[in-house]
């Protein structure tokens, strides 16, 4: 035999083998054993004739039975056999798949027009090739012809969505203002849920926040218009009371977008906004408050009826049914994005599935028929989709819920694989924007694993639990597995508990969404039955809170994972392994399992040791396969360097600038995994990766300077996994803002307002607050510069051998707010100083000049658009010859000072 021929023919049995569809000799005999044993060992009867020697007694028979089973293996009895594989999933139209997602890519960054000549181009190229095939007499050449034709046709549809959506888009006046950058005043629909955003505005240091909307009709240069462009409006705090579907007027600045963008441009408004009516800036006279839209209304309706029933409950109970998230607890929040529950907080396919499934059930418990169950079922989903609100989000969850459900109903076995590749082709079709978010791409990764390998886990874990708890751990476990990749570039971390949490909270889940949406159905016609099923709905939704919080709680709950690309390689490995090692073990104990039985019923055909030994043989050698793997995946996390966040940091520190990009976080070292923590960045991601490196498990007091988002944006991550003792704030930054007291709050950490004078010892560091002073304004006042009411803090701590290390952080106090803490005459010289307000040139250098610090902190971002830190400020650095540390440049900072001597390094 050639050696290609050979390995060919070892690598397909060898592959063979790995899915057990060659039967071993054990299997061989369990065969020839049962069929030796006679009818009594098998349910099927014996053929009434026989094809060879039909003459001889059933006694003589047997044997040649026997030897005729050993030499055929196709005839291996299904106990004998591996566990019975799921229904082959059809792949044909992945292809397809592929090709649309890789044309709403490229169609979202290329102009319209070249998107309609590449349609047409790639439109022409398959109906050329299904015609010149048409005529064949080849089967296989007219299929071959159809599989290369069909992801040409997907990529046409979607390029073509594409490059229409972006002509309507940027059709007529509305194009030119948008190119020009010009000022409007715009009538726009608002189509997302504002969020806050981290990082401060350039010019006013003010919160902002971004609001998916429409333009609707806009004024420029005196010229009146309509449109329909997608924008994103970045404003103030004001737009946070905004909801989806409601209009609103407001003047501002457009600018295009970056290409690939869901949106054609953003929106920056000089003025808070007005709510309108529709159509008010084209009516002449027209305005005025609108009133609500009807799923609006229902939305706040359902969440007043929610609001008797328990704090955690009455913000699970709108968000597990409407995504309604705005009364969620912070501390409860956190805790489920600790434990991956957060997907329950917000409308998935899950919720989708259980609207269709509950009214199927209920249409064909009372014998309707199978299509009017359907319709009675598509109904009630579009209803859903109405008052949730028929954003893409949505839509894309009720197209992936009916197929996940149609993964799972019993009846005639279909190809959901086929469906959910032409749904995604569908969906790319209506927004070929939709390629490049993650909520989309997981959505796809769930609805696949469920797909794929949903019945396949459900059937491994059968061996070992009961039918409907194997269908349970089965479903979050194979989303889990496949989700996995994308979500650790989403927050680089490892949710230990997701799977036993989500397995938990499935029943509940269930119970929640089904009451809480007949409780929004018949709200308007029987307020009391209504809170009859929201009580029904809160009692499980506060279980789910329950759990949520318990096993944030656990030691170990959420670990850091490395970022980037290794990462998502490593979790991918991480999956495979453990699909690997529940089918080895499944199969392993069907084996077994079957050698018993067979043995069992053909008495002393065979010794049961030497079977057993066999099979255990077999299996052995697939875990050891799963252990080489495994201990290769160890040998990765070793390799892992440190800044990974993997290996707790070894370094000696007293001092360290955490990384946390365009912010501050500074942590000072009170004692063996304690620390005193000093504003906390503007996301938590960083803050709670840095603190978990340098093996912090305890924040004796943490501080924040003022009240901008870029000091305290991050409070979660330092809250996250640990015990904090005490909160300082201060006095003259004006309100707290809610996010902050809500997590503080949820924490049950104390907080505090400081003002010059107040003073104390955590652990080996001393502290004392040298600023804002007395007399102070009202707490609710905003002074009029808000960086000027920065804490300013200085600091003595212990170094490794016990020398003091001095340092004054200094937050983000202006030249003026400068000069006045310079006249008090209360500044000393320092070892180190963290450089005011990122370095900015308005910090002054009178600061630098009187402290005659060795080192310089420069907590910045990378690549930031504010020119931070100055030339300015680097220049006065240098004249008074301060060694400058950026963590812009060396990442993480580390100080210590041992035997007198200021030492550093950067973790770049």
């Amino acid at each position: 035999m050639p050696w290609r021929a050979w390995g060919q023919s070892c690598l397909k049995h060898c592959c063979r083998w790995w899915r057990s569809e060659v039967p071993a000799p054990w299997e061989r005999y369990v065969a020839a054993a049962r069929a030796a044993a006679g009818p009594a060992a098998s349910p099927d009867p014996p053929p009434a004739v026989e094809p060879d020697g039909a003459d001889a007694p059933a006694g003589e028979r047997a044997p040649e039975r026997a030897r005729a089973e050993a030499r055929a293996p196709e005839r291996v009895p299904a106990e004998a056999r591996a566990p019975e594989r799921a229904q082959r999933a059809d792949f044909r139209l992945v292809p397809s798949a592929l090709a649309g997602w890789t044309a709403a890519w490229v169609g979202a960054r290329i102009a319209p027009s070249a998107s309609g000549l590449t349609a047409l181009g790639l439109l022409t190229s398959a109906v050329l090739l299904l015609a010149l095939c048409r005529g064949g007499r080849r089967r296989s050449l007219r299929a071959a012809a159809v599989a290369f034709a069909l992801p040409l046709l997907a990529a046409a549809v979607v390029l073509a969505a594409a490059g229409a959506r972006m002509s309507a888009a940027t059709a007529g006046p509305v194009g030119q203002a948008i190119a020009g950058g010009a000022t409007v005043i715009a009538e726009l629909e608002v189509t997302g849920e504002p969020k806050a955003l981290v990082r401060p505005d350039v010019h006013t240091g003010s919160d902002r926040v971004a609001v998916a909307a429409t333009i609707r009709a806009a004024a420029s240069n005196g010229l009146l218009f309509e449109a329909a462009a997608p924008v994103l409006v970045l404003g103030d705090r004001a737009w946070l009371a905004l909801q989806a579907g409601e209009r609103v007027r407001a003047a501002g600045t457009l600018r295009e977008a970056e290409p690939g963008d869901s949106v054609v441009a953003t929106f920056s408004p000089g003025a808070p906004p007005v709510k309108t009516a529709a159509g008010s800036l084209l009516r002449p006279g027209g305005g005025g408050a609108g009133s609500s839209p009807g799923p609006q209304a229902v939305r706040e309706r359902f969440r007043a009826a929610a609001g008797w029933l328990w704090p955690e409950a009455a913000g699970l109970v709108p968000g597990m049914v409407v995504g309604d998230r705005s009364a969620i607890p912070a501390g409860l929040n956190a805790a489920m994005k600790e434990t991956g529950l957060t997907h329950l907080t917000a409308v998935s396919g899950t919720n989708c599935s259980l609207v269709l499934g509950a009214v199927l059930l209920l249409c064909r418990s009372v014998r309707l028929p199978r299509r009017v169950a359907a319709a009675a079922a598509a109904a009630a989903l579009l209803g859903f989709v109405w008052v949730v609100g028929p954003d893409a989000s949505v839509l894309r969850a009720a197209v992936m819920g009916g197929i996940g459900l149609a993964a799972v109903l019993p009846g005639r076995p279909g190809k959901p694989g086929a469906a959910l590749c032409a749904a995604v082709v569908l969906l790319l079709a209506a927004d070929p924007w939709l390629a490049t978010g993650y909520a989309f791409v997981l959505s796809v990764l769930a609805t696949a694993g469920l797909v794929l390998f949903g019945g396949r886990c459900a059937t491994w874990l059968h061996r070992w639990l009961p039918g409907w708890l194997a269908r349970a751990v089965a479903v979050p476990l194979a989303a889990q597995l496949f989700c996995g990749p994308v979500l650790v570039l989403l927050q680089p971390q490892l949710t230990v508990y997701a799977v036993p949490a989500n397995v938990l909270t499935a029943p509940l889940v269930g119970v929640v969404t089904i009451a809480g949406t007949a409780s929004l159905v018949v709200l308007p016609l029987l307020p009391p039955a209504a809170a009859v099923l929201t009580g029904a709905a809160g009692v499980a939704a506060q279980a789910v809170g329950g759990i949520a919080l318990v096993f944030a709680a656990l030691p170990g709950a959420a670990l850091p994972w490395p970022e980037g690309a290794g990462g998502v390689a490593l979790m991918a490995a991480l999956s495979v392994a453990g699909f690997c090692l529940l089918a080895a073990a499944s199969h392993h104990s069907a084996a077994v399992s079957a050698v018993r039985r067979a043995g069992s019923r053909a008495g002393r055909a065979a010794p049961r040791r030497w079977l057993r030994r066999r099979a255990g043989l077999r299996a052995a050698a697939k875990y050891a396969a799963l252990f080489v793997a495994t201990a290769l995946v160890a040998a990765a996390l070793a390799a892992i360097p440190v800044g990974a966040g993997w290996l707790k940091d070894q370094r000696r520190w007293t001092i360290v600038a955490c990384d946390v990009g365009q912010g501050d976080g500074l942590v000072v070292r009170t004692a063996p995994h304690s620390a005193l923590v000093i504003d906390a960045g503007p996301d938590p991601v960083p803050m709670r990766r840095c603190l978990d490196d340098l093996a912090v498990t305890t924040v004796d007091l943490f501080v924040i300077t003022h009240f901008h988002a870029d000091h305290y944006g991050g409070t979660a991550g330092v809250l996250a996994g640990r015990k904090v003792r005490a909160a300082l704030a201060s006095a003259a930054g004006g309100p707290v803002p809610k996010t902050v007291d809500d997590q503080l709050r949820g924490a049950g950490v104390p907080l505090e307002r400081a003002s010059e004078g107040r003073s104390g010892t955590t652990g080996s560091v001393d502290w004392r607050v040298l600023w804002p002073v007395a007399p102070l304004p009202p707490p609710a006042a905003v002074p009029p510069n808000p960086n000027d009411s920065s804490i300013v803090l200085n600091v003595e701590a212990a170094g490794s051998d016990g020398s003091r290390l001095s340092a004054l952080m200094t937050g983000d106090i202006e030249e003026d707010a400068a000069a006045r803490l310079l006249a008090r005459g209360r500044l000393a010289a320092v070892d180190v100083l963290k450089v005011a307000h990122h370095g900015a040139r308005n910090g002054g250098s009178d600061v630098i000049r009187s402290s005659r610090a060795a080192l310089a902190l420069v907590s910045v971002g990378a690549g930031n658009d504010y020119g931070h830190p100055a030339p300015a400020t680097l220049q006065a650095l240098s004249h008074f010859r301060v060694q400058v540390a950026r963590t812009d440049l060396q990442g993480r900072i580390y100080v210590d000072k041992e035997a007198g001597v200021l030492e550093w390094s950067g973790s770049k």
